[in-house]
């Protein structure tokens, strides 16, 4: 006989959300590229549309995890104007880079994941950030390899 208890706390990148009310609010988005120099924007989890930040409202980043299959990745965090879907050659619409750049070693997020991060289905690399992202906006990443994942853990506040 197994037992199921509720989770009174939570705690990512730093901020510990409390009770069943505040834990039940933190959103999860997912994005992946397949191929080199694509992009996308995430989504939550089972939609089939990018996420957009609702009206009146931020959406505050704390936590990613980025899984590649090569050990030196730079990426880039940011929001835009428009949902350009998963794994898309589309360009992002007024893109604001928050973390990060692709195509220079100076990119905030660049990483040469050792061994020890090392996974049997990718490296795995795990952030704690602070990331804020205005009303209406797409969050965005991009990454300068190919067959890569991103899961990202924020609040709408």
């Amino acid at each position: 006989m197994s037992t199921v208890a509720l989770v009174e706390s939570y705690t990512i990148g730093g901020r510990t959300f409390v009770g069943s009310t505040d834990v039940g609010n933190i959103k999860v988005l997912n994005g992946n590229n397949l191929g080199a120099g694509v992009r996308c924007t995430p989504r939550e989890m089972g939609q089939t549309s990018g996420y957009v930040v609702p009206g009146a409202k931020t959406f505050t980043v704390y936590h990613v995890r980025f899984k590649s299959n090569v050990n030196s990745v730079e990426f880039e965090f940011g929001y835009a104007d428009t949902d350009i879907g998963l794994n898309a050659v589309a360009a992002f619409v007024n893109p604001v880079s928050t973390m990060g750049t692709v195509g220079s070693n100076l990119g905030v997020l660049d990483k040469a994941l050792s061994s020890t991060e090392q996974r049997t289905d990718g490296l795995v690399l795990a952030l704690d950030v602070l990331m804020v992202i205005p009303t209406g906006k797409y969050l965005y990443y991009e990454a300068n390899n190919n067959n890569n994942q991103c899961i990202i853990y924020g609040i709408e506040e």
